[in-house]
């Protein structure tokens, strides 16, 4: 499994925050917890998200999981690996599912549509590479 890993080099931005509550799965959607240093998982598609849990091999014995009170590497900006919830065809604007887990193409009905695109195709229920940019303004949600 590679959700929550980086590719390819270049700018990107990534953030270190503390997992403040419950667990973080690798390659979900993170908002702001109680403070801008803390992330807690995505759980409804109001939620302001601010970035993609990295993958981190000192937490690869949680089961793909971040637990809180661990730090967290945030992808902000750049190229990660997310599970795709429909299939996708690269260049294909993207939005989340409401928990965050899943990218989903942007005009799907209950999807929160992000800046972000495929990168490449892929099947439902794949691992595909996608570009995301939370650090410019997010797109409406209608």
């Amino acid at each position: 499994m590679n959700l929550g890993m980086t590719t390819r080099t270049g700018f990107r931005n990534i953030e270190t925050q503390l997992a403040s509550e419950g667990v973080i799965a690798f390659g979900q959607a993170v908002k702001h917890g109680s403070t801008e240093e803390t992330a807690i998982a995505m759980a409804a598609a109001a939620d302001k998200v601010v970035g993609i849990a990295q993958f981190c091999e000192f937490d690869n014995e949680e089961n793909g999981h971040i637990i809180a009170t661990r730090e967290v590497q945030v992808l902000r900006k750049g190229n990660i690996i997310m599970k795709a919830k429909e299939a996708l065809t690269a260049g294909d604007e993207l939005g989340l599912t409401a928990d965050g887990t899943e990218v989903t193409k942007a005009a799907t009905a209950n999807s929160k549509k992000i800046n972000g695109v495929a990168v490449e195709g892929c099947k439902a229920g794949e691992e595909v590479e996608v570009y995301v940019d939370f650090l410019s303004v997010q797109p409406s949600t209608t």
